[in-house]
Formats: structure tokens, sequence, C-alpha cells
């Protein structure tokens, strides 16, 4: 199984996307994202997108579950 950590996008053009992590990325097929939201990748390529909301909201609680004892 996989599991993907959603992460940042600073900026988009020409079919790929900076992330906040420093990585350029392509746009898999039929994926449409904004500077701001979040996304999941595969690799270099980007498979899924979610909202800030969501994507927060997922980091949140993965931060807190690393931090369980």
């Amino acid at each position: 199984m996989c599991f993907a950590v959603p992460i940042k996008v600073i900026q988009v053009a020409d079919g790929k996307a900076l992330l906040e992590d420093g990585r350029l990325v392509i746009l898999g097929p039929d994926i449409i994202v904004n500077a701001g939201e979040y996304v999941r990748t595969v690799g270099d390529i980007i498979v899924d997108t979610m909202s800030a909301e969501d994507g927060n909201r997922i980091r949140q609680t993965l931060e807190e579950l690393s931090t369980y004892e």
C-alpha cells in the first residue's frame, strides 16, 4: 500500500507545478491545480488534488499521530 502526504503548490506553469519542498512535478492527466491548493504525488507526477483546508487537516492529523506515544 502507498500513502502520499499532501503538499502545497507554490506555482503552476506549462503543465508543471512547483511544490513547497522545492520539487518541480508534472501535472497528471486531467489534473487542474492552482497555487495554494494541495496535491498528492507519486514520483514526480501529481495524481490527486485537494483544497487547502483538506490538505492542512490531513497534515495536522498526521503530525498529531507522529507524536502519539
